[in-house]
């Protein structure tokens, strides 16, 4: 049997206890927009007359689970500071760092004066798409353009189509056939580098016209490589629709490279619950002046994907204008932006103009932009930009323009040095194109190395505000012009600045808790040219030295600094007790920590289960070399290289229960040591690298439980099954198999 590509339902159960007296005027929580992997947004409609202060904290669980997490407060939604349409009176929010499918328990408690009501949902993240199967459709090495359409037009749900090691030269190949939630059309290379796709016209490689559930994966396509200027002509993945169409959904772009393009994956319309994980993309832009102080970059999107319930993850992108964005006129809710690596972009790295809400953009790396993120503006809100890093920007490195409301930066690292325009002569500086009000700044770090001032901050409104715990350097000029004066230093603006009321925090002060910080608080120190100009090579993992300014004296918000450890967070993007975020994409070749897919077999005679990750073997069990064994359609992820925080995995083989064999998989630290002294068992050797959970079998952000199972000798001999699917568990053990591990059962911590 194949794994499903099963997309399960968010909403489980829905309740709401009352807990004073007088009810308070809300409806009912839900999940805003279609489930993602790691994310749970949240909405919750005002129905009545509801004082701004009522706040509304959010807690959540495993539903399994009995600890319960703080998350990020629900943001109250400012309808007269929002632009545009005057959007609906609600709570919104998102909880992040989650496991893909898996069921959450969720409670919302909202609170005024003496009045409280509780709300609670459960919601399911989603699973990724598990691997392809065997190929059904094999297209040959050679194959036109044309037969490779017919190809595409002849595929049914279900259907793997694999292309034959080759260069294919192609023009605008459509993909508009559909498969299912379970079974999806899987579009794929034998090999990632051995398979490309090379436009015969300089335009669209590949185009989606109202397809869906379809995942393209391990193969490489080839635009232009020579730039268009704005007018962006050479596309990799262009989705095709407009408001009369059918939205495209649960489409997955995974593994694949996409090079010498103007556009690298574009959707204009709405889409949903795309995902689009572990690519690399590069652009036909440079990293020259006179692309960087013109337009020319500007229509170069590298990933476009407005709609909702889509996810961006672990890519890798340079030689675009604004790398990561949505779009105008499409109701842009629950969208999301991690981990990915940006190694230069001519213009916004994020632009999440025309975002509606519970927008998130957040641990991803960033050398060489002119902008981290651009809000012009957003519709409502909340979107949550947190524990970004950002070297050399050339202009500003937020972008808050127009009436904004609901922005909230917490927790990231900016060093830049002399820029362009806007940001030539302040650190940060934001005109006053518009009032920003109910927003946060909080636990940054800004560090300016050039010759101007610090920051201006010209827009009018400024209240409500967090504006508070952030590092800063040099201590220079601070101006609040409309909103309070300007200032020669921090301290003479924190003294000098009329109070304002917060917005999640208690405090009425701007530049409470600031600190001035060293040039190069860094571990490693962080080389700039004169000017932003000079392109930076060197990827940076900016971790603050002891000692510094802005070690342990951030401040703690839930759902952001969770697992700091010290008496309080460190400012900036990387926080003492948090693992460092694994950047880009993981699977290209000569990654620093590569990811292969470690697939499942079954053996219907001897009723065991085997997995692996060697690919020799795998053609092998493919080719029935070893008789007896198939696919099951589960598998997950492994490291191949070592790595901080990463330990070996053991396989062990045993002969010793005949007629049948059995192999054991043991990390280093849980299970390895014990079965060497077992004689029954031979150590193969050290096969892959994997982290090992916390003794109550919780895995790390980014990182899936993989669950142990025992049979029991069932059928007189041992064997295991390893699962990431918590409902394959609960089959098993249904079956007599007996959870081993920790927790419930996890035997080691996969990458997603």
């Amino acid at each position: 049997m194949r794994l499903s590509f099963v997309v399960l339902a968010l909403v489980g159960f829905l309740w709401q206890v009352n807990t004073a007296a007088a009810d308070l005027p809300v409806g009912q929580l839900s999940h805003d927009g279609p489930p993602t992997p790691e994310q749970v947004s949240l909405y919750l409609p005002v129905t009545g007359a509801l004082d701004l202060v009522a706040t509304a904290s959010v807690r959540y669980r495993p539903t399994t689970g009995a600890n319960w997490s703080a998350a990020h407060p629900l943001y109250r939604i400012r309808i007269s500071g929002t632009a545009g349409t005057p959007p609906a009176d609600a709570f919104a929010g998102v909880i992040t760092d989650l496991t893909p499918g898996t069921s959450y328990t969720v409670e919302v408690a909202i609170r005024l004066g003496g009045s409280s009501v509780t709300t609670m949902l459960t919601a399911v993240t989603r699973a990724l798409p598990g691997p392809a199967g065997t190929p059904t459709k094999v297209i040959a090495a050679g194959s036109t353009s044309s037969q490779i359409q017919a190809a595409f037009d002849q595929s049914e749900p279900g259907e793997v189509i694999q292309f034959t090691n080759g260069t294919y030269t192609v023009d605008d190949l459509l993909v508009r056939r559909s498969g299912t939630p379970s079974m999806p059309i899987y579009i794929r290379g034998e090999s990632r580098t051995g398979v490309v796709l090379k436009s015969s016209s300089g335009r669209n490689i590949l185009r989606f016209l109202e397809a869906s559930d379809v995942v393209v994966e391990n193969l490489t396509l080839v635009g232009s490589k020579q730039d268009s200027g704005t007018d962006a002509s050479s596309r990799g993945i262009v989705f095709w629709g407009d408001t009369n169409s059918m939205p495209q959904q649960r489409v997955t772009i995974r593994q694949i490279t996409i090079d010498g393009v103007d556009m690298g994956i574009i959707a204009s319309s709405g889409t949903q619950q795309l995902l689009v994980y572990d690519n690399t993309l590069v652009g036909n832009n440079l990293w020259a002046q006179d692309f960087l102080e013109s337009n020319r970059t500007w229509n170069d999107d590298g990933i476009r994907v407005p709609g909702q319930g889509n996810a961006v993850f672990n890519n890798t992108l340079s030689g675009f204008g604004d790398s990561l964005t949505v779009n105008d006129g499409v109701d842009n809710v629950g969208i999301h932006f991690y981990r990915n690596e940006i190694t230069w972009t001519g213009d916004d790295t994020f632009e999440g103009d025309y975002g509606t809400r519970n927008i998130t953009f957040y641990d991803n790396r960033v050398h060489n932009a002119m902008t981290l993120a651009s809000f012009d503006p957003i519709y409502s809100g909340p979107a949550f930009v947190f524990r970004n890093i950002a070297i050399n920007l050339g202009r500003s490195p937020y972008k808050l323009n127009n009436k904004n409301s609901g922005i909230f930066l917490y927790n990231n690292t900016v060093v830049r040095t002399n820029g362009y325009g806007s940001g030539a002569g302040w650190g940060w500086n934001q005109s006053n194109n518009g009032p920003l009000t109910a927003w946060g700044y909080r636990n940054n770090i800004l560090i300016y190395r050039g010759t101007g001032n610090l920051m201006a901050m010209e827009s009018s409104g400024q209240n409500p505000i967090d504006f508070t715990h952030n590092a800063w350097y040099p201590d220079k000029a601070v101006w609040w012009s409309t909103s309070g004066g300007s200032f020669s230093s921090i301290s003479a603006a924190r003294s000098g600045l009329p109070p304002t009321q917060g917005v999640f925090s208690a405090s009425t002060t701007r530049h409470e808790g600031c600190v001035i910080t060293e040039a190069d608080p860094f571990v490693e120190e962080i080389k700039l040219g004169d000017d932003y100009l000079t392109l930076i090579t060197q990827m940076y993992v900016p971790i603050l030295a002891d000692g510094t300014a802005p070690r342990a004296k951030g401040e703690s918000i839930p759902g952001i600094t969770d697992g700091f450890s010290g008496d309080a967070p460190d400012i900036g993007a990387l926080i003492s007790g948090r693992p460092v975020p694994t950047w880009g994409d993981r699977s290209a070749p000569g990654a620093q920590q590569r990811i292969v897919t470690a697939l499942e077999y079954f053996h219907a005679g001897f009723a065991h289960y085997f997995v692996t990750a060697e690919q020799e073997e795998i053609r092998k069990l493919d080719a029935g070399v070893f008789s007896g064994w198939a696919r099951t359609g589960q598998g997950f992820n492994v490291y191949t290289s070592a790595a901080n925080g990463l330990v070996p995995v053991c396989r062990f083989f045993t002969t010793a229960f005949p007629p049948s064999s059995s192999h054991f998989y043991a990390l280093r630290g849980l299970g390895c040591e014990g079965t060497l002294q077992d004689p029954h068992w031979q150590l193969e050797s050290d096969v892959f690298y994997m982290r090992i959970p916390d003794a109550n079998g919780n895995c790390p952000s980014a990182m899936i439980p993989v669950y142990r199972l025992y049979n029991n000798g069932q059928g007189g001999a041992p064997n295991h099954r390893f699962t990431t699917s918590y409902q394959t568990r609960l089959e098993m053990l249904a079956n007599g198999y007996i959870a081993e591990g920790v927790g419930i059962g996890v035997g080691m911590c996969a990458p997603i």
